[in-house]
């Protein structure tokens, strides 16, 4: 279809007439193309303009579907939003541009933007520097009277993370919904402590202890589950019930537990 201004589409449309008074399509090419012959018409072009006047009414095209475009500054503002407040939901920041949560997603991948994940550490105190120069120095001196030491300390750690079912992680495959569900006998958030510990090249654990870990239920654990547990690892000929005396016990130094005296 040639590219026609607005006025030549009226000038097609007055030629062809309305009424009893209309022209066929190769004479309305004929009169139009005799009036403009460098951007002549043909037939089809006249039929395409008649109908699409009977339908809209107008002599405009219509605006296209599809994604609009966006523009090089709308671009620079969404990246300039997320550099001021990276943190930020897609929401405001395609409220406040105009644009569809969609498109900034859209635009962040164009241009290498990725979600990270924050990462947890631990936080270091004021004297932590000098209470771990001091711990090895002290090593280093213990190192030089006993050179199998660094196989005879016990390292431990232990972690608390809420006592559920993962739903997501966990599917239930099936051809149909089982409409599967697990009865919970509570309401309330529960715990559940994981403890695990390293010696030499074995690994003590894991054990898991529930409810909330305090000094005393700590302090039952390193009784009747630990020190067995070492003493079978670690057999002492003087006395079956402890673990070797050479065995050496790094406790982590949570608060929580370090309040009972052990």
């Amino acid at each position: 279809m040639a590219h026609l201004t607005v006025t030549q589409i009226i000038e097609i449309l007055i030629l062809i007439g309305c009424g009893n008074k209309t022209r066929t399509q190769q004479e309305v090419c004929k009169l139009f193309n005799a009036k403009y012959p460098d951007n002549p018409i043909t037939q089809c072009t006249v039929s395409k303009i008649e109908s699409k006047f009977r339908e809209t009414d107008d002599v405009k095209d219509l605006p296209k579907s599809g994604r609009p475009k966006i523009t090089q500054d709308k671009k620079i503002n969404i990246m300039l939003s997320m550099e001021k407040n990276p943190q930020s939901t897609f929401t405001p920041v395609a409220v406040e541009n105009e644009v569809s949560q969609t498109t900034v997603l859209r635009i962040l991948g164009e241009e290498n933007y990725h979600p990270y994940k924050f990462q947890l550490v631990q936080e270091l105190n004021e004297d932590d520097p000098d209470r771990r120069l001091q711990f090895c120095e002290t090593m280093m001196n213990l190192c030089q009277t006993n050179s199998n030491l660094h196989q005879e300390i016990l390292v431990s750690d232990e972690v608390t993370e809420p006592s559920k079912l993962h739903r997501y992680s966990e599917p239930y495959w099936s051809w149909t919904n089982p409409h599967w569900i697990i009865e919970a006998h509570t309401q309330h958030p529960q715990k559940l402590n994981v403890w695990a510990g390293i010696v030499a090249n074995r690994i003590i654990g894991t054990f898991f202890l529930e409810e909330t870990l305090t000094g005393e239920r700590y302090l039952e654990f390193l009784q009747n589950y630990l020190i067995p547990a070492l003493a079978v690892i670690f057999p002492n000929e003087n006395d079956t019930d402890i673990p070797d005396n050479t065995l050496c016990f790094q406790q982590d130094g949570a608060l929580r537990i370090m309040r009972a005296q052990f």
